[in-house]
């Protein structure tokens, strides 16, 4: 078992395990049960989504970017973009310096897409905005940015 930490004694520690593996075991259910939605919705998954209308936001990006941005590895990337690319939503270009850099961008087809994504991503979080305590959206980003934080450390 882990060391007691410096803040509680070791049953409260075990409780805290406890409370945020079940906590972060439901939300990622939520989210899940809210990605299969979206799929039926607009046709894409998450990741299609999100790099859509990340590329609605950046204009172009690299590979390697959305492999960072997204946190995926290389052939993760390839597999999201090559069924986007064949569906007409995204193109890729080589960079005019230097010919190995592959740029990504989106089409006119997949503007039109991505911005519907986009609509369809904020109605669902301005609902989810709606409901949360008068005042404390702010408080939730913060603990959502500390969380996220935290996770990327995690090995």
């Amino acid at each position: 078992m882990n060391e007691i930490p410096p803040y509680g004694d070791q049953e409260k520690y075990e409780k805290c395990l406890s409370d945020i593996a079940s906590l972060l075991h439901r939300t990622s259910r939520i989210f899940q049960i809210m990605e299969r939605e979206q799929r039926k919705e607009t046709g894409f998954t998450d990741s299609q989504s999100f790099l859509l209308t990340l590329l609605l936001e950046e204009g172009k990006l690299t590979m390697g970017e959305i492999g960072t941005r997204m946190h995926l590895e290389k052939s993760s990337v390839t597999r999201l973009v090559t069924p986007l690319k064949k569906g007409g939503f995204l193109e890729s270009r080589s960079d005019e310096e230097d010919k190995r850099v592959l740029h990504i961008f989106l089409t006119d087809r997949g503007r039109l897409t991505a911005r519907a994504v986009r609509e369809s991503r904020d109605t669902y979080y301005g609902k989810l905005i709606a409901l949360l305590p008068r005042g404390h959206v702010r408080e939730v980003m913060n603990s959502a940015e500390v969380l996220y934080s935290a996770l990327e450390k995690v090995e």
